[in-house]
């Protein structure tokens, strides 16, 4: 078996979160699709998505939950049995 080179292939530039790499790539590939979906299963057309716009998404969401009060909070249910 070929050993890999211990070489660096690419510069990586470390992100902590998942919002930091949402706008790093809306800041790289503003115009580049980021994901694409159909409405329902058997539609034939895509909608498509740039960076740009789930960065917009994003905020929009986060603006969301802090008017429904849920700043700072950490939720986390985990139940065996159904209630």
């Amino acid at each position: 078996m070929q050993e890999l080179s211990r070489s660096k292939l690419y510069e990586i530039e470390k992100v902590s979160n998942f919002k930091e790499l949402i706008n790093r790539s809306a800041k790289l590939y503003p115009d580049k699709v980021a994901f694409t979906y159909k409405k329902n299963p058997k539609d034939t057309t895509y909608i498509t998505h740039t960076y740009t716009q789930l960065k917009e998404d994003m905020e929009s969401l986060g603006t969301a939950l802090i008017d429904l009060g849920l700043i700072r909070k950490t939720y986390c249910y985990y139940c065996t049995k159904p209630l």
